[in-house]
């Protein structure tokens, strides 16, 4: 993929936090009581990269259509997460028995996979940006309980699930 870059040279990146219709984020919503169920990196264009069930990848606009609720955010140093996640865990596969262990509370986390919450703390620490109380396990993370991180400012996203994330805008 060609970097997004704006006529100055620099790329925008945001926090994409999401949900469909879909059995799968019906059932991760339920389990973590949150208004989303997954959450990526989204760049200039709509191309987007995080862990999903194919691995942690880049990913074009056709596969962010459909019935996609959106909120993004940002956060300071995103674009130097960004650019230290595709650098580092382009090639990591999706870490589905961490994601089912959230619901037992354990931590089945894989040493070369990612699921996308973990992913999306990990660049962000690996760059100085803390956006979880540090004594939080990143296995324990699921993208609801990331969206509420003091550190993220919401930008923009679906007013119907805008209401659910700040209910008195």
């Amino acid at each position: 993929m060609s970097e997004m870059k704006d006529e100055r040279g620099n790329m925008s990146v945001l926090l994409r936090f999401s949900t469909t219709s879909s059995p799968i984020s019906w059932l991760i919503r339920t389990r973590t009581m949150a208004p989303v169920s997954h959450v990526e990196f989204e760049l200039d264009g709509g191309w987007t990269f995080g862990a999903r069930m194919g691995g942690v990848e880049h990913r074009p606009p056709s596969e962010n259509r459909g019935q996609w609720n959106v909120v993004r955010a940002t956060y300071p140093k995103i674009e130097l997460a960004y650019e230290w996640a595709t650098r580092n865990r382009s090639h990591f596969g999706y870490d589905l028995l961490a994601d089912i262990g959230i619901g037992f509370n354990e931590d089945w986390h894989a040493r070369h996979e990612r699921m996308c919450s973990e992913l999306q703390i990990e660049a962000a620490e690996a760059v100085g940006a803390f956006l979880l109380n540090r004594r939080i396990k990143r296995f324990q993370v699921w993208p609801g309980a990331l969206l509420l991180s003091p550190a993220l400012q919401i930008v923009g996203g679906s007013n119907e699930l805008l209401k659910e994330v700040k209910p008195n805008a």
